[in-house]
């Protein structure tokens, strides 16, 4: 027989808690006499919905990028079918990750009944477009080149590239400490390159391919010269390119109203039709279709990255607006580096002693640089709230001038009030600047001689209409 929770006693309506309620009790005072208030606040507060939608964000944002890092290396590294055929069709992959781009920005607009019209000139989003598809196929195209650890490596050290092109187009400028943080990553790229293996495992093959295009032009360039030549150059230009599309992105941000949806959709939408002049003209159209159908298992793969890549620039954009670029600087950082042990752990690439000095060099700087940045931001929000609690402050406990004093004994008292007096500005718990009304409002002669003004009024005098307390609708408005 089941028993009541809760058991009466007498006809009073009294209870008493029953065994299970009794237990729970007690487990609950056992936790509040060994856990601190404070430590439980702690765990409620990471265990809000809020927090919980941070995490799960940042875990997001951290996977996909993992994900599209690791499918980027196993379509371009390692061959399909029997024969091992790799695909080299960098510009192809750019087309089908746009498609999906597209596709996937268009269902989110039309989920959100959002307006398509853009927000920006149509050249803006065409520049960006122009630069970003460029970026992509050099990546794609330095992996056939030099390994993964490389490439990866190689966009940390974007940042002098981006300095270069922030003075030059936005007439930025640069403390010591910036320019010393990238020399820091260049010194640990430079590191990493010289102290290991940074051939790419189909190196061979794009180096013959290479020849082949390079046949009859007088180039005498073949192995590692070559392999240097044009992975380097592939990754300097990505560099370049890739710090100007920032550029450009920011410059669009800070000039227009763009949403998120809108950017991604009309930048990606330009970088569709590049792709496909491009395969065109350069005669990658066909035979990447030809491929797929010798080797069907690869169409898979493609269609992975693609909606990987579609994922990564929706996260991209979602992170910098909710976070802010500090906090995705970081999330990159750490997606950069976990990315270089998933690719030495899943495609056996190990790395020597003195790679992964240049490893901890990059990333360190970047760390570092990230908590300058965090340390700064925090200073100055610091300061500025000390200065509004100081101004606060002064405003209260300024006396009245004695030039205006004295104007005020020597002006003549109208309906019977006293000088009128500027409010000072106040600051409300948002931090909104207001003014005090009990100090605007001229003082009333009700208030200050009650019987001499009801004598007056009896009289005939009256008060007059500035003399109301409530006659002034706009008073708290007035200064």
């Amino acid at each position: 027989m089941r028993l009541p929770e809760r058991t009466s006693v007498g006809g009073g309506g009294h209870t008493l808690p029953s065994t299970r309620h009794r237990r729970q009790e007690r487990r609950t005072s056992i936790v509040d006499g060994v856990v601190s208030p404070h430590h439980r606040n702690l765990v409620a507060y990471f265990l809000s919905t809020e927090v919980a939608k941070d995490i799960a964000g940042i875990v997001v944002v951290t996977g996909a990028l993992l994900v599209y890092g690791l499918l980027q290396e196993r379509i371009v590294t390692i061959g399909f079918g029997a024969e091992k055929e790799v695909f080299s069709h960098s510009i192809f992959l750019v087309l089908c990750n746009r498609l999906v781009t597209v596709a996937m920005a268009l269902l989110y607009l039309v989920c959100s009944r959002t307006t398509t019209a853009p927000a920006a000139p149509l050249k803006s989003y065409a520049s960006v477009s122009l630069t970003n598809v460029i970026a992509t196929a050099c990546q794609y195209e330095a992996l056939q080149y030099v390994s993964f650890a490389v490439q990866t490596l190689a966009k940390s050290a974007k940042a002098l590239p981006v300095m270069l092109w922030s003075t030059l187009y936005m007439r930025k400028r640069f403390k010591v400490s910036e320019y010393l943080h990238a020399f820091c990553i260049t010194l640990g790229c430079s590191v990493f390159i010289l102290t290991g293996h940074v051939r790419s495992r189909v190196a061979d093959k794009a180096l013959a391919r290479a020849a082949v295009v390079v046949e009859g032009t007088g180039m005498g360039v073949e192995g590692d010269a070559a392999l240097v030549l044009i992975g380097g150059g592939l990754m300097v230009l990505y560099l370049f390119v890739d710090g100007l599309t920032s550029t450009w992105q920011d410059s669009m941000f800070r000039g227009y109203p763009v949403s998120v949806a809108d950017q991604v959709l009309y930048t990606t939408s330009f970088s569709m039709g590049l792709s496909f002049i491009g395969c065109v003209a350069t005669h990658q159209l066909l035979p990447p279709l030809a491929f797929l159908a010798r080797n069907p298992e690869a169409i898979a793969w493609i269609l992975a990255l693609s909606v990987a890549s579609a994922l990564v620039q929706l996260v991209i954009s979602w992170t910098i607006k909710r976070y802010g670029a500090v906090v995705f600087a970081t999330i990159m950082t750490t997606r950069q580096f976990f990315s270089i042990l998933l690719s030495s752990v899943v495609f056996l690439t190990p790395l020597t002693l003195g790679q992964w000095a240049g490893t901890l060099l990059v990333f360190g700087a970047i760390y570092a640089k990230a908590a300058q940045k965090f340390s700064e931001h925090r200073q100055h929000v610091q300061a500025t709230e000390a200065k509004h609690h100081e101004d606060d402050r002064d405003m209260v406990e300024t006396p009245t001038k004695p030039a205006v004093a004295e104007q005020h004994k020597s002006a003549p008292l109208a309906s019977g009030h006293t000088p009128v007096h500027k409010s000072p500005l106040n600051r409300d718990s948002h931090g909104h600047l207001h003014t005090s009304s009990s100090l605007e409002l001229k003082t009333p002669l009700l208030e200050r001689h009650p019987r001499e003004a009801m004598g007056r009024a009896a009289s005939g005098g009256g008060m007059s209409a500035d003399a109301h307390p409530h006659s002034h609708k706009d008073g708290e408005e007035r200064v």
